[in-house]
């Protein structure tokens, strides 16, 4: 006891030495055992510790954190002075940084993971492959460059020349970059709101109507009904007006307008065009069609008829298909259907 006593209290330096190499032994231990417990409660417990999960990215700072304390209080034994001392203080707190520096890059890492996770599995893949890289490089460079302007604060070396030289040339690249970093934050916003996603036909402003192929970084290419692609710019389509025609249903409507004969049986017209949709399995019983008589034309009964199908996609193909199957049911039960015309009389000045 008296030999432990005299161990722990004595100024002599080789047992000032030993005292702090079994400082910096046992926080080092002490890591490896924090670590092996973590591990063990989490299994115990059902979590599965991979490195890209929550204890997983959290290990290695814990341990190293362990270390540099460590090392603090093993030099704080010895006792240095002078240039030793603040040698020995400023390593210990560059250490300090890095590990800081270190554990934040890894939570911005696994915050940006999170939120791709929750993504459906193919906008989770793009988001991964395209964003995911970018996002831990800007991440890692800010928080490096955090680091680097509080070790040189701590080390009395003045920072705010250099802080205004980054800002500038950032300022700079920025607007020399303004129409990319633009389409690439319109990008991330589209893939957020999902107002349509890869698959999805959609009407742009402009007329085109197209099925959505991919959703990038900098454009969102969109395959045209002629089968051309077209590349749009992300920020465009922010800024616009976007009809999405499968959602909030992929349900499509297709019209069909017919003219008949003034003194034709419109019930028995509306009745026919009923078998006729009946019959036809690609339309759709809810929404129920609706058959109606328009507008009274030049030379003719207007009827309007609107049904829906499955998918906006076969609208043309099921109304060409309906209008075939109502000429020739017309003809057989003797139904005219009058062309458009129009009565011009010209009036002879005297």
């Amino acid at each position: 006891m008296r030999a432990l006593q005299h161990f722990l209290q004595s100024e002599e330096p080789l047992l000032r030495a030993l005292r702090a190499g079994l400082i910096a032994a046992l926080f080092w231990m002490g890591g490896h055992v924090a670590v092996l417990l973590l591990r063990l409660v989490a299994r115990r417990r059902g979590a599965q510790v991979t490195p890209r999960s929550t204890l997983g990215l959290s290990l290695g700072p814990l341990r190293a954190l362990l270390v540099v304390l460590g090392l603090y209080y093993a030099t704080a034994e010895l006792e240095l002075t002078g240039r030793i001392d603040r040698f020995v203080n400023g390593a210990l707190y560059l250490c300090a940084i890095g590990v800081a520096s270190f554990a934040g890059t890894r939570l911005l890492t696994f915050l940006a993971g999170a939120f791709a996770a929750r993504l459906p599995d193919a906008e989770r893949a793009r988001v991964e492959r395209e964003y995911l890289p970018l996002a831990s490089k800007v991440g890692g460079l800010v928080v490096a460059a955090i680091a680097v302007s509080i070790a040189f604060h701590h080390f009395g070396i003045e920072v705010t020349a250099l802080i205004t030289t980054l800002g500038v040339g950032g300022l700079a690249v920025g607007l020399a970059a303004r129409e990319t970093l633009s389409n690439m934050i319109a990008g991330l916003t589209i893939l957020l709101d999902r107002p349509f996603r890869p698959g999805q036909r959609i009407k742009l402003p402009s007329g085109e109507t197209g099925e959505v192929v991919e959703i990038g970084i900098r454009t969102t290419r969109i395959r045209l009904l002629d089968h051309n692609l077209l590349v749009v710019p992300n920020a465009d389509l922010t800024n616009s007006r976007i009809v999405n025609y499968n959602y909030p249903t992929t349900a499509g409507q297709a019209t069909i307008e017919l003219r008949v004969a003034f003194g034709t049986d419109v019930e028995r017209v509306e009745r026919l065009l009923r078998e006729i949709l009946a019959a036809d399995g690609a339309v759709l019983s809810d929404p129920k069609p609706t058959v109606a008589l328009r507008r009274f034309a030049e030379g003719a009964l207007e009827i309007l008829v609107e049904l829906w199908v499955e998918q906006y996609a076969d609208a043309i193909a099921t109304g060409d298909r309906l209008r075939r199957a109502i000429a020739r049911r017309f003809e057989a039960e003797r139904i005219v259907m009058p062309p458009p015309q129009r009565e011009v009389r010209v009036l002879e000045r005297r």
